[in-house]
């Protein structure tokens, strides 16, 4: 800790309300005349942040970039016990990226600094992604340690304890430390609206680019990555619902799941290429923990390349199976397997070899390396996009949902490396697994331990090829009291069924993280999803938009769910999930009629 003891940094973002995020022509969040509210996961970071402040004698500062109005989000901030807010305010700073959000407030660091710790939200609710944590602690030389749920000081130290897509680890950690919080970390902040309003405007320091000492480009003009557009997401499903008794409902089910496919495999869809477009050289980043989800982006690569014209270079770790293959080109990397460490190496190697795109599996590892490398780079990144396309001249579209509405962004890059992770689950893997089978690396690379990191244990609890592979998932929501999981466990089990939950079963501790699907969770594609007890959110069902068959039980005829599903029953969720199983069974031909 410095000499004037504890002092944190929490930056925060202002979003639109979920159902009303949505971007102007230009990509630029609109938020005229729309109500905005301090995003989700910074709360948590300002509520820990103030805690950990009062328990050991520090100060917690908070900083948001926006127009004027970004000033009532400071307010409550102030009110929920943070001692100094300041605004970075500037019309040249609308639009910028997460590369450019990170550059200031980099910038505010070197002027206002030094703090003992950055702690800010893991995901933003209107992008997902959470790049600008790791960018930011790139640009200051700083270890980053994601979803932490629980934090300790041990002198110059934090002990803390961090969700993984398949489970957690503990992690030691050096200050001065960028953290991102888990949702699970603490309640959030929430100020009374009399608290909020006895704090002054004037307690809100403001601060423009001249201020802050600005001398590189910002805003969109600054920004490596861009919107060219949006465009509506296909609703091609039936949205089909008929009340009445349930049995007659379940007739109609029967009719009309007839000739559909539930026991085929997963073929996620994805959009179209134009096979005269492609590129000459693509870097494929490994996650060594997910071999499944590389295997699937390993093979889509090389359907971004010309046969024979095109390169595509696996670089990564062996992960106890084997070096990855596949590819054109492999690097084995050896030693530590800290993102920081990797990403350092990564970004000697493609500075003197750079390809047209670097392409990472939207994973824990993948986010964290692309972010780094993207700011050590100074390139454009796209994350967690869900379709891809190339264009005319060798450029990138990436897809990405923006918002609960049906819409998504087409975003590319304007820097010559294009940095883009992919959401597992959402392209096809390849049939032949042979392709797969591990062979010598063609180099190796040594990657020397540099971040002052130290992972003291890693527990894997969840298989997460699991739901990937699946070709029945149940959904599950808020809808669904935990104390009765036991008997939907039961119902999944006798078609053999994966479970998944939404993002606030997963923030309540229900499920694991990693069962999580939609926008901040997972994507996959099974031949059937059934969501039980969901009020069928955008951001939910966009992560199973590539399912052959969508269903739902809802007690609400008008639910918001019955648009985005093929089929609804409506009827309590218990009386109807037995008969649909039971009907399900008889179409995959597991013979399955009754429950014990």
């Amino acid at each position: 800790m410095n000499s004037n003891g504890l002092k944190i940094l929490v930056p925060i973002k202002q979003v639109p309300r979920t159902e009303e995020i949505a971007l102007d022509e230009s990509g630029r969040l609109i938020r005229h005349g729309v109500d905005l509210e301090i995003n989700a996961f910074c709360r948590r970071a300002i509520a820990k942040s103030v805690e950990l402040a009062r328990e050991h004698g520090g100060t917690v500062t908070a900083v948001t970039m926006g127009p004027p109005a970004a000033q009532a989000a400071l307010r409550e901030a102030i009110a929920a016990g943070v001692d100094e807010g300041y605004l970075l305010s500037d019309p040249g700073l609308a639009g910028s990226d997460t590369l450019v959000t990170a550059q200031v407030l980099a910038r505010f660091v070197a002027e206002f600094g030094p703090f003992s710790m950055i702690m800010l939200g893991r995901f933003s609710i209107d992008a997902g992604t959470g790049q600008v944590g790791p960018q930011l602690a790139e640009l200051l030389g700083l270890p980053y340690a994601g979803a932490a749920n629980s934090i300790e000081f041990e002198d110059e130290f934090v002990a803390l304890h961090c969700e993984l897509d398949s489970g957690t680890r503990e992690l030691v950690v050096q200050l001065p430390a960028v953290i991102a919080v888990a949702e699970r970390l603490c309640s959030p902040s929430k100020p009374s609206p009399e608290s909020i309003a006895s704090v002054g405007i004037d307690q809100v320091k403001v601060l423009d680019a001249d201020r802050l000492g600005i001398d590189f480009p910002i805003g969109i003009d600054g920004s490596p990555t861009f919107v060219r557009g949006m465009t509506r997401v296909q609703q091609a499903r039936s949205g089909l619902s008929w009340p009445g008794p349930l049995e007659e409902q379940i007739a109609k089910l029967s009719l009309f799941l007839e000739g559909r496919d539930l026991a085929g495999g997963n073929e996620p869809c994805s959009r179209s290429m134009d096979s005269s477009l492609s590129l000459s050289s693509i870097v494929v980043v490994c996650d060594h923990e997910q071999r499944a989800a590389t295997e699937e982006l390993i093979a889509f690569a090389k359907t971004l390349g010309a046969p024979g014209q095109s390169r595509v270079t696996l670089i990564g770790f062996d992960d106890g199976q084997g070096a990855f293959s596949g590819g054109d080109f492999s690097i084995e990397l050896r030693g530590s397997k800290h993102e920081a460490d990797v990403a350092a190496v990564l970004a000697e190697w493609i500075s003197d070899n750079p390809p047209e795109l670097i392409i990472a599996p939207a994973t824990g590892f993948g986010r964290e390396v692309a972010a780094r490398l993207a700011a050590a780079l100074r390139v454009g990144l796209i994350g967690d996009a869900l379709e891809l396309e190339i264009v005319d001249g060798g450029k990138v579209v990436a897809y990405k949902p923006v918002g609960s509405e049906l819409t998504m962004a087409a975003i590319s890059t304007r820097s010559a490396v294009q940095i883009v992770t992919m959401k597992p689950g959402r392209v096809t893997r390849a049939a032949d697994a042979s392709q797969f089978l591990s062979v010598p690396s063609d180099q190796v690379v040594t990657v020397p331990r540099r971040a002052n990191i130290e992972t003291i244990s890693r527990n894997i609890t969840e298989d997460v090829r699991e739901l990937d592979e699946a070709r029945l998932v149940i959904g599950v929501g808020l809808g669904v009291d935990p104390n009765d999981y036991p008997f939907l466990y039961e119902q999944a089990a006798r078609i053999g069924a994966s479970v998944a939950c939404t993002r606030k079963v997963a923030d309540r501790g229900w499920m694991p993280r990693s069962r999580q699907i939609g926008v901040t969770g997972r994507s996959i594609a099974p031949a059937l999803y059934l969501a039980v007890g969901t009020r069928g959110s955008f951001n939910h069902l966009v992560g199973v938009n590539g399912a052959g068959t969508i269903l739902g039980i809802n007690n609400d005829p008008a639910a918001v769910l019955t648009a985005a599903t093929d089929a609804v029953v409506v009827s309590d969720w218990k009386i109807a999930l037995p008969r649909i199983v039971e009907l399900v069974a008889g179409f995959v031909g597991l013979g399955v009629v009754s429950s014990s």
